[in-house]
């Protein structure tokens, strides 16, 4: 980069800042593609002035990069799950580019794909729908393989077993519980061990754990984070018929759910706060979707083929 811009800070911040929001830009299309009914303005403010979505999407570092892959992942997928054309290349693009830095979070984007395309509606049943579909789960199958190979790579591991699960979950855990900022983290092994994950990732540190200015803005960032989803209890309570009826709210349901698991082991504030920016914008696709969800048929997205008069999602704002 510096061979093109000359070796300036100032330059440096200015390409990673614009990648960072062609990233955040590329959620937000996605966001407004594939969740018909959403609140694409509350969407929109979050993803794009969250304190640390703002600040850490424009960094000199991974995470500008990641934002910028993942981005254009999700663009993808909401695409593919709306039958767009280009959404297979763009999907690869972005988890080429997320591999190269992170495989193990291109591999999450994997399994929330899966998901979603098994719960994405056939464009126009015929007797040859599940053919069809089953040939495209093959075709993912086979891509999930090769993520898989890129992350036994990056991790050093002959194979991603249980075993080699929790050995490279112990030795995050080892390598992050260091450097000032660090807590008890422990990997996921139950229910109840996951909601504690889930408050570690998601919304600490708390007020009470900040010892300077960055860990009290972060402390509050949290505590926002968690006010919202208090307030929108609505619409998680919608959330469990919007995963069936919206497969782009079930992607981001489990990526963020496989990323809470993979990352739950990190003990580090520091290092946490900067690698969730990766989770938000797939956080925050919940509390944003509708507040109710129609009983019809599944729905397609923003001017879907497969949307008619009864697919009208009462109650949520345009």
């Amino acid at each position: 980069m510096y061979a093109l811009t000359g070796s300036t800070i100032v330059g440096g911040y200015l390409v990673y800042s614009w990648i960072g929001f062609w990233g955040l830009y590329f959620f937000y299309r996605a966001f407004v593609l594939a969740v018909p009914g959403g609140d694409r303005r509350r969407y929109g403010l979050m993803v794009f002035f969250l304190p640390s979505l703002l600040f850490w999407s424009s960094s000199i570092g991974k995470e500008a990069w990641m934002t910028f892959g993942l981005g254009i992942a999700a663009y993808g997928v909401a695409r593919m799950l709306t039958y767009r054309r280009g959404g297979v290349p763009l999907l690869l693009l972005g988890l080429g580019a997320a591999m190269l830095v992170r495989p193990h979070v291109a591999l999450v984007v994997f399994l929330g794909l899966f998901a979603a395309f098994i719960l994405r509606p056939a464009r126009k049943p015929s007797i040859t729908s599940p053919i069809a579909k089953v040939g495209g789960l093959i075709l993912l199958l086979l891509v999930g393989v090769f993520v898989l190979s890129q992350m036994e790579n990056f991790f050093g591991t002959k194979k991603l077993d249980d075993t080699g699960v929790e050995s490279v979950l112990n030795y995050t855990n080892q390598q992050s519980s260091e450097g000032g900022s660090e807590f008890a983290a422990e990997p996921v092994t139950g229910p109840l061990g996951f909601v504690q994950a889930t408050m570690a990732v998601v919304f600490r540190p708390w007020p009470f754990e900040a010892h300077n200015l960055m860990a009290a803005i972060a402390s509050l960032e949290g505590v926002l984070i968690l006010g919202l989803f208090i307030t929108s209890y609505r619409r998680l309570g919608a959330l469990p018929r919007a995963m069936i009826k919206i497969p782009y709210v079930a992607f981001s349901v489990v990526f963020s759910l496989g990323f809470i698991f993979a990352f739950a082991s990190i003990g580090n504030f520091g290092i946490m706060v900067r690698q969730r920016v990766q989770l938000l914008p797939f956080l925050l696709v919940i509390l944003a979707m509708p507040y109710a969800i129609p009983r019809g048929k599944r729905t397609m997205g923003e001017h879907g083929d497969d949307t008619n008069d009864d697919d009208v999602l009462v109650g949520a704002p345009s």
